[in-house]
């Protein structure tokens, strides 16, 4: 906020995941999401007149956090943009892939999916620290049993919670 102020821009205001307000008549609830090293992130959710956007920012992969997810069930959006570079450091995911964007997405009910910055690659020593290679995921503990089914077979799924 310094930063802008000193920029020029008088009206800055420091939100934090769970915030909302209205500007302008758009209602702006803000999500949580995550950062690489620069301290929190956040993402925001956008309506106005019964049009809806949520920028999810780069939440961590699904089954890491689920506070996305849960966002997502309870915002639903028309579009979805969210940052699925998929990285990982040292075979821990730290960002979603094209995979839980996708999930992310279904569960906003979003019509569309925007993935911002899919094309982007670590270069230098990002490229050393980060990696692009799906990393090895197990569920969380306490949390849905995963389960492999052959395709075409139908089973019944007890709702988890």
């Amino acid at each position: 906020a310094k930063v802008l102020r000193h920029q020029g821009f008088r009206r800055v205001r420091v939100v934090v995941p769970g915030d909302q307000l209205t500007v302008a008549g758009v209602e702006v609830q803000i999500s949580h999401s995550a950062s690489l090293g620069i301290g929190p992130g956040v993402g925001f959710h956008l309506s106005r007149a019964g049009r809806t956007f949520w920028c999810a920012g780069a939440p961590p992969p699904v089954d890491v956090d689920g506070r996305a997810p849960s966002f997502a069930r309870a915002h639903p959006a028309e579009v979805v943009a969210v940052c699925a570079l998929g990285l990982s450091a040292g075979g821990v995911p730290l960002t979603l892939d094209a995979d839980d964007a996708m999930l992310l997405a279904g569960l906003a009910r979003a019509r569309h999916l925007m993935p911002l910055q899919v094309e982007a690659a670590p270069a230098g020593l990002g490229a050393l620290l980060f990696s692009q290679a799906r990393a090895l995921r197990r569920p969380p503990s306490g949390g849905p049993r995963v389960v492999v089914v052959p395709a075409g077979t139908w089973c019944r799924v007890r709702p988890f919670g």
